[in-house]
């Protein structure tokens, strides 16, 4: 696949790809600093018997879910999600198109409703504190980054299904394939 939008020249990607990328590095950050506050936690409980407060309660509430969530849109757009395709492989490029383009539309709807609830939900809790007894975090904070992740998957699953329908035309390689199956 490539690394640019549909329409674009291969040098100048797009929005969308630009703020996949952006979320990319997101989620590769929060990745890091799991790591990062982990170590520092279990060497101050073993070393120094004081573990670092509230590394727990960061990683959990907020951390695992922006590693998650913002790193979902680039496998979409790069097809590196578990598929399996043995039969889909059996019928011709058309058939197939309608084959992934159903479910993609029905999966996009479904993520673009999580974004929608997961924004009404960050701005319901945006005031309201986790319930730790260590360090206070907010709530809405999480679910800002579950609204975020799911708003962009929504819109690649958008894209790539616009795409795949407009781009309907069979290559070269796909009419001798469908002429040696009639």
């Amino acid at each position: 696949m490539p690394e640019h939008d549909d329409d674009r020249p291969p040098g100048r990607p797009g929005p969308l790809h630009r703020v996949e990328n952006v979320l990319t590095y997101a989620s590769g950050a929060a990745v890091v600093l799991i790591m990062i506050l982990t170590l520092i936690d279990v060497a101050g409980r073993t070393f120094f018997r004081q573990p670092l407060t509230g590394t727990y309660e960061t990683v959990e509430g907020f951390l695992l879910v922006a590693a998650v969530w913002l790193g979902l849109s680039r496998g979409e757009r790069y097809k590196e999600h578990v598929g399996v395709d043995i039969l889909v492989q059996k019928v011709s490029p058309r058939v197939r198109l309608l084959i992934t383009a159903i479910p993609l539309t029905l999966v996009g709807a479904i993520f673009g409703y999580l974004a929608y609830a997961g924004f009404e939900r960050a701005i319901d809790r945006w005031d309201v504190t986790t319930s730790t007894t260590v360090i206070p975090l907010p709530a809405g904070a999480t679910w800002l980054v579950v609204a975020l992740g799911s708003a962009v998957l929504g819109i690649r699953i958008v894209v790539d299904v616009v795409s795949g329908l407009v781009r309907a035309e069979t290559t070269p390689a796909e009419a001798e394939e469908e002429k040696d199956r009639v």
